[in-house]
Formats: C-alpha cells, sequence, structure tokens
C-alpha cells in the first residue's frame, strides 16, 4: 500500500534485507546465498523464490553475517 492505495503492480522478486544500525543491506552483502541451497534468482538478482520459502530463508539465516535482524522482502 503507497498513500492509502493498494500498489497492484507485479512483484518484481523477494529479497532478504539486514537491518542493523546503520540500515539496510541484502543477505547478499554477506554471501549468505551460499547458506540456501534451494535460493533461485531471477534476471533481475532477486530471488525467485515465493515469498514463503523467502520467509523460511531468513529463518535459517538469522544469526549468520554481520549483526543484523534479516529480514524477507517482497
Amino acid at each position: 500500500m503507497m498513500n492509502g492505495e493498494h500498489d497492484n503492480s507485479p512483484c518484481l522478486g523477494n529479497d532478504i534485507w539486514g537491518w542493523d544500525i546503520g540500515g539496510f543491506h541484502s543477505f547478499l552483502c554477506n554471501s549468505l546465498q551460499k547458506e540456501l541451497p534451494d535460493v533461485s534468482f531471477n534476471n533481475v538478482g532477486l530471488l525467485d523464490n515465493v515469498f514463503s520459502e523467502a520467509e523460511d530463508f531468513t529463518r535459517q539465516i538469522q544469526g549468520k553475517g554481520e549483526p543484523a535482524e534479516w529480514i524477507p522482502r517482497s
């Protein structure tokens, strides 16, 4: 939802963001895709997996890489 309106644009893919004191960054910054053998990427470099799989991947990488809270994003 943007400005109180629903966003009906197509989803380009998913990502997993890490939140730390300095802001957000992708799980790719820590090469954490190596921890996830079932991860798949699309032609724009985002996760091609469905969002529920991105949520599962997020649980698998918590506590790995930089000290960050990993959050799935669509």
